[in-house]
């Protein structure tokens, strides 16, 4: 498919600030164009996130660190948090303003409600897509396994471009290196069909950070053991969570030697 004519001009004129500011406030997008001079300069960054906040993907490094910037973009499309720095992630404010905003909105828009801003920039998802079943059932005279594979085909034989995709646990009742692959195989499908989606998993190499893809973890109260329900972009850990299940079902050392009457 032969590009645009702003594209291409774009491209031509990817050094000249005159030019690529005039352009990114009238379609912020095109800041992808640019060159990356241009992309670290502040005033074009902010020029491009006004018109269009998803243009903070283009921004760079540098001024994805700025928390204007970042602000200004994640304010109205809350999705875009996941493009900000390390120094950001922690900035509560940032992040409620980010998670309240994009999930009322995708809620009400859903459902052709008006949503509750001033503007909004919405996703289109085509459709949203899951591999769970209408009714849990015991009696399907199925493994979990099959199951599972049999609910996925139809969603891996279509084109599903610009779904929303929900994935819980899969592979469960495999051994983790088999889970890991075909999880795998699972998330690059579904990338390389321009889906979002959200895949909770208990598979640590399954949320290591790529293009495209962010680790978020749910955190853990003081005890180290009590979920607090709080939800922070950072790697995976499986310690962390070890130690959490051993203690909820009392699997500690002491415990183990007590229940087999070990003595040291």
């Amino acid at each position: 498919m032969p590009e645009r004519p702003e594209v291409i001009k774009m491209r031509e004129n990817a050094h000249d600030r005159q030019y690529v500011l005039e352009n990114v406030s009238k379609e912020g997008g095109l800041l992808d164009y640019a060159g990356e001079e241009m992309k670290d300069d502040r005033e074009i960054a902010l020029a491009a996130i006004h018109n269009n906040p998803e243009a903070l993907e283009y921004v760079s490094d540098r001024l994805k660190a700025d928390r204007e910037i970042v602000y200004d973009s994640v304010s109205e499309v809350g999705w875009t948090y996941c493009y900000a720095k390390e120094n950001l992630l922690n900035d509560k404010e940032l992040l409620m303003a980010g998670l309240k905003k994009t999930g009322q909105i995708l809620y009400f828009a859903k459902m052709g409600l008006l949503v509750p801003c001033e503007k909004a920039g919405v996703p289109n998802y085509t459709t949203i897509l899951s591999h769970f079943s209408n009714d849990e059932s015991e009696m399907s005279g199925k493994g979990k396994l099959v199951e599972e594979l049999t609910r996925l085909k139809p969603m891996m034989q279509e084109k599903w471009s610009g779904s929303f995709v929900i994935l819980n646990e899969l592979f469960t009742t495999a051994a983790t290196w088999d889970a890991g692959i075909m999880g795998q195989k699972v998330l690059d499908y579904f990338m390389s069909h321009d889906c979002y989606g959200i895949y909770v998993t208990h598979v640590q190499s399954l949320a290591k950070e790529r293009d495209g893809l962010v680790s978020l973890v749910a955190e853990l109260a003081d005890d180290h053991h009590t979920r607090s329900f709080k939800i922070t972009r950072k790697p995976a850990s499986e310690a962390e969570y070890e130690d959490s299940l051993i203690t909820k079902y009392n699997m500690t050392e002491n415990q183990m030697k007590a229940v087999i009457g070990h003595e040291d």
